[in-house]
């Protein structure tokens, strides 16, 4: 084996070595602790000191105690490794859409006319299509061939998506009460391929609402409903259907999702954040959004490249990948946990009020202070304040997972881009050395 190629298998096994410690081993380890402090030491301060006195270890079984807790750990730590990760990103993507509802909802309920948002949701849409100006030489057909030939799908929908801009920022978006069809085309390009393709919508028909999918009519409607409320009513319609497209269009560019049944790894409108943050280096790499495939082979076979032939690149990845893992691993931990110490604190919540069982002085403390409510103060404790804390960390995680995940495809396809060059002459040296040895043979 040469240099090169110790290299790459170092590299390869400490970055397995992070993501297994911090996603499987850590979450199953603490998930143990956990159940030791508030199930076993509850049951040990009600102990006369027996228990303890029948498990005593000595001598090099601490060792062997040590090992099977470290396998033991890790075994229960694998299960909610591999437990999905959309839960909490579901439940991080549903707050912050909620937030974003709640911003547009505030604005808009002083009853704003027609021309204000319309102005508004220009200034977005402008943005993007300079962007895309930017992006490509030709601003009326769109973007350019990016790599090569095998990118055309990609190319058509960023032309697709170019000429929608065009539309809607160049006429007016009032078609008496009902979604502006150029704004459609700007929010769901997807929608406009997924209809052409089969038919349903020629290259110069404009999109209805009906033609959309009802995923997304439901979509929608939730969200007109959700910003217009139940007490307080527009007087125009078509005003608050635009203030609906204004506020689809600011999180898609910021979630790259719209809703959390629309929120598949890796996200469908990723695109529109990059376009919102003019980083143009990288829109050839996002080519799930071409053909309507939310599939995470993508990003996978970016980072097998990465692993493969540009493992110095793949360090930063694999840690960023580390911790989500570990966010997860640890979120999915809590979940039984919870039920575990919150039934645990009610059953000695109710010893604490019945002083039954009777606690004598304890042993495991050494004090031999202990009363009977004072040590069922503590034994509701301990579970207890686990339960809340349990709670806190779910409810952290979910406020920053999915920034986790958005920085996952970003720094994926930004090392690939960076990389890109060497990677594709690197697969050629490895498929001539191929044929090479299959021509040999």
């Amino acid at each position: 084996m040469d240099n090169n190629q110790q290299s790459k298998s170092g590299f390869s096994f400490a970055d397995d070595l992070m993501v297994d410690i911090t996603g499987a081993l850590f979450p199953g380890l603490l998930f143990l602790v956990i159940m030791f402090v508030s199930v076993v030491i509850p049951i040990l301060i009600y102990d006369d000191g027996t228990l303890l006195e029948s498990c005593q270890i000595s001598g090099s079984a601490w060792w062997v105690a040590l090992i099977v807790l470290l396998i033991v750990s890790y075994v229960i730590g694998h299960a909610f490794f591999r437990a999905d990760i959309i839960e909490p990103d579901k439940r991080d993507i549903r707050r912050r859409i909620s937030e974003e509802i709640k911003k547009s909802k505030k604005k808009y309920r002083s009853n704003p006319s027609f021309d204000e948002v319309e102005a508004e949701l220009r200034d977005q849409i402008r943005a993007f299509r300079k962007t895309l100006k930017s992006f490509s030489p030709n601003p009326l057909f769109g973007i350019q061939p990016l790599s090569n030939s095998q990118q055309n799908d990609t190319v058509e929908f960023y032309s697709l998506l170019m000429r929608y801009c065009i539309r809607a920022t160049d006429k007016s978006l009032r078609q008496t009460s009902e979604y502006p069809s150029e704004v459609l085309g700007v929010l769901f390009p997807e929608e406009v391929r997924r209809l052409q393709e089969r038919k349903q919508l020629n290259t110069n028909d404009d999109i209805t609402f009906n033609d959309l999918t009802p995923a997304i009519q439901s979509i929608l409607n939730d969200y007109r409903r959700r910003i217009c409320g139940t007490k307080h009513k527009m007087q125009d319609e078509a005003t608050l259907k635009l203030i609906v497209c204004a506020c689809v269009l600011n999180i898609q560019s910021e979630l790259g999702s719209i809703s959390e049944s629309n929120c598949s790894f890796p996200y469908v409108y990723y695109h529109k954040y990059l376009l919102k943050r003019n980083l143009l280096d990288y829109l050839d790499e996002v080519t799930w959004n071409a053909d309507n495939s939310r599939s995470k082979n993508v990003i996978n076979n970016y980072k097998t490249e990465i692993q493969l032939f540009a493992p110095e690149g793949y360090t930063l990845v694999r840690k960023n990948e580390a911790h989500i893992r570990m966010s997860s691993s640890t979120w999915h931990m809590a979940q039984p946990l919870k039920w575990i110490t919150g039934l645990t604190s009610f059953v000695l919540f109710l010893a604490l009020f019945s002083n039954y069982p009777s606690c004598k002085s304890c042993s495991f403390c050494c004090l031999g202070i202990y009363t009977t409510f004072y040590g069922s103060l503590i034994s509701f404790l301990l579970p207890f304040s686990i339960f809340l804390f349990l709670f806190f960390i779910q409810h952290r995680i979910t406020h920053f997972i999915h920034y986790q995940r958005m920085r996952e495809i970003f720094y994926t396809i930004s090392i690939y881009d960076d990389y890109k060059e060497i990677i594709a002459d690197k697969k050629k040296v490895k498929t001539n050395q191929i044929n090479y040895n299959v021509n040999i043979h």
